[in-house]
């Protein structure tokens, strides 16, 4: 399959051999080979996480490494969506719950993530052990067909 059709792609230029795309991902969509990450396409369902986690920006998103962004931004008026446009992923988070309010807003500007589809329900599973069964489910479920 040519590199330009594929939406995620890794750079072995870029890659520093860290493991973590593979530690994370390798009992589904990525494995290793000669220490470099293979992502297996008939499993990707770009959900681009491995392009959030790699620390050296070597999984790209339409040929695109994403912008690494290392310190606070005052945005104006109307950049709003040209930094979710660039952004990925924020690497760091809290084990902190969100006010309702907060998640309220997350899922208003959540129509604007990568995804191809701007006409979706979103339901938050807040439960950590009915979010892992759903995981595994759908994981199990992929593997039968």
């Amino acid at each position: 399959m040519n590199i330009t059709r594929r939406m995620v792609a890794l750079d072995a230029g870029r890659c520093t051999r860290c493991g973590l795309c593979v530690e994370r991902f390798g009992d589904y969509c990525i494995s290793q080979l000669n220490g470099l990450p293979v992502i297996d396409y008939h499993i990707c369902n770009i959900c681009q996480k491995c392009v959030a986690i790699c620390p050296s920006q070597a999984i790209l998103v339409n040929n695109t490494a994403p912008e690494k962004i290392d310190s606070a931004i005052i945005l104006k008026s109307g950049d709003l969506l040209a930094l979710l446009a660039r952004r990925r992923s924020t690497k760091i988070f809290k084990e902190k719950e969100l006010s309702e309010n907060t998640l309220k807003s997350i899922i208003d500007v959540s129509k604007y993530a990568p995804n191809q589809n701007k006409n979706i329900d979103i339901i938050v599973i807040t439960d950590r052990e009915i979010v892992d069964h759903i995981d595994t489910s759908a994981l199990n479920l992929y593997r039968r067909v």
